[in-house]
């Protein structure tokens, strides 16, 4: 297999991971599989990616890092769900059930076992392989893993992104969104707060997601907000169209003992015309695993344009993933030059087959999420994306991105 891997096999160097991971022989097995991920990234083979997201999420829970383990093995069943790799799924997501078990995670770890043992019944399209595999796993009761409870998190909760400014459009409602990530080994229990305009804030338990009713006076304070290890919460943000006012909103995540955290919302009209957003890129930027999330929601004033083309431009090579609200990829753009043809880019929609990736818009809207992945070494002025919108024959700004180191 060595000769094999001197002679350039992926396939090879993959399955040494594997064998050695198996064995408990991890050294240098971290180092071989960003190599594989650079490598599957600069080929465009994003379909690639979702097995050696599960593999380095094994790799992580060999070596301890189990918080880190989790959001691998999320990553992992997030890139199956988009590619509908139905074969692979639900190993994966016994195998997180499995890991959330062992953090004391119940109540998630019992949700992720219920959807793969659901997916592992489909005979008509899972293999009796896989679908005793998936009982095998779930048959498995593994110990809860013990942690010191006074021990403070290594990592701040992050809340992203840290400015926005959203232009309401007449006739339409306005939307905005937030994520609020908890990359600790710990579960956080905090207070998340609204201020300014006003707010009513409604927190769903089952799928971990805040929506927040703006103009609106009620629930301006959810306390007792509960995140667990490697877990992440929607913040949406919403308006009627008849009673989107302008001014600024302050989101706050408060926990006792530490600073807090805060994310502002100006509601008006920009001086360009273009809505924007500062995100800071986190601690995991030099690791090519860990990419940026951030969410948009386009809107425009007609309503009859089924489909909107969109490129993402980068001040600096970055590599811009666009997912539709569903999670399916849209592009991938290897160096955020703000075309699809080079080495490394996929475009996966574009049914006008113009070279631009497209979106449904519903009503003259679409959400979307770029997944951003930045250089090691983000330049003290940050990263600029330009997240453009096709008008006719013209590229026209929507909207602008700042990632900060």
């Amino acid at each position: 297999i060595e000769t094999l891997i001197a002679d350039g096999c992926e396939d090879a160097r993959f399955e040494s991971c594997v064998q050695r991971l198996a064995a408990g022989k991890l050294e240098g097995i971290e180092a071989d599989l960003i190599l594989l991920l650079e490598s599957y990234r600069s080929s465009g083979r994003k379909i690639k990616e979702a097995n050696l997201y599960s593999l380095y999420a094994g790799f992580l829970e060999a070596t301890g890092r189990y918080a880190e383990a989790i959001a691998m093995r999320r990553e992992a069943v997030r890139l199956m769900r988009s590619f509908d790799l139905f074969a692979t799924l639900p190993v994966e997501l016994a195998r997180l059930s499995l890991l959330l078990h062992r953090w004391g995670d119940r109540t998630a770890a019992a949700a992720a076992a219920t959807e793969a043992a659901t997916l592992a019944g489909r005979k008509e399209r899972i293999p009796a392989g896989i679908a005793a595999q998936v009982a095998q796993l779930l048959a498995t009761r593994p110990s809860v893993i013990a942690t010191k409870k006074s021990d403070p998190p290594k990592t701040a909760v992050d809340l992203q992104p840290i400015r926005a400014l959203i232009m309401p459009i007449e006739g339409h409602p306005l939307r905005g969104r937030l994520t609020l990530a908890n990359p600790t080994s710990q579960a956080v229990e905090g207070i998340l707060s609204f201020e300014g305009l006003p707010a009513h804030a409604v927190w769903n338990v089952a799928t971990a997601e805040a929506t927040v009713t703006l103009g609106r006076d009620g629930t301006a304070r959810l306390p007792k907000l509960r995140l667990e290890s490697g877990s992440e919460a929607l913040i949406e943000l919403f308006a009627p169209s008849s009673a989107a006012a302008k001014g600024k909103l302050t989101v706050i995540w408060s926990v006792s003992g530490q600073r807090d955290l805060q994310s502002v919302w100006s509601l008006e009209d920009a001086e360009n015309g273009v809505s924007s957003a500062v995100i800071d890129a986190g601690e995991f930027r030099g690791n090519p695993f860990y990419g940026v999330l951030i969410h948009h929601h386009y809107m425009q004033a007609a309503a009859n344009a089924p489909r909107v083309n969109f490129r993402v431009t980068a001040s600096a090579p970055t590599r811009v993933e666009l997912y539709d609200d569903a999670g399916h990829p849209v592009f991938v753009d290897a160096t955020g030059d703000g075309s699809l043809g080079g080495v490394g880019d996929s475009l996966f929609t574009d049914a006008d087959g113009d070279g631009a990736g497209d979106l449904l818009a519903t009503g003259g809207e679409a959400p979307f999420g770029l997944l951003v992945y930045p250089p090691a070494k983000i330049p003290a002025e940050g990263i600029k994306l330009r997240v453009e919108v096709k008008v006719g024959a013209q590229w026209v700004v929507f909207a602008e991105d700042r990632i900060i180191p």
